[in-house]
């Protein structure tokens, strides 16, 4: 891992605050792009203002409440794997292969 001095952490800080504010700008002015045409859809919930916006960001929610909920069920403990694990076996000290020499 590099270390960085303190006026490149703030760079770095400031740049994907940058980033940040340029992708929220970006969802902004797209959503507000559904005000500016006549939309036509199939259904009647098609025609409401804001409406792919909305969902995207509903989705998205759902997504990350399905995450969160899912995730305990599918992560394993950090050991899960130890009991059976071949480094995790004793192995009789004269079939190493180790080597005493001096230095």
């Amino acid at each position: 891992m590099t270390h960085q001095s303190p006026s490149q952490k703030g760079r770095s800080q400031s740049g994907s605050n940058r980033s940040l504010w340029i992708t929220l700008g970006l969802a902004v002015l797209l959503g507000m792009s559904s005000f500016l045409y006549e939309p036509h859809g199939y259904f009647e919930v098609e025609h409401i203002k804001g409406f792919y916006a909305l969902f995207g960001f509903v989705a998205l929610c759902v997504l990350f409440i399905a995450a969160k909920v899912a995730s305990p069920l599918l992560t394993r403990h950090e050991d899960y794997y130890a009991p059976k694990d071949t480094l995790s076996e004793e192995f009789p000290e004269n079939q190493l292969g180790r080597e005493n020499k001096d230095v």
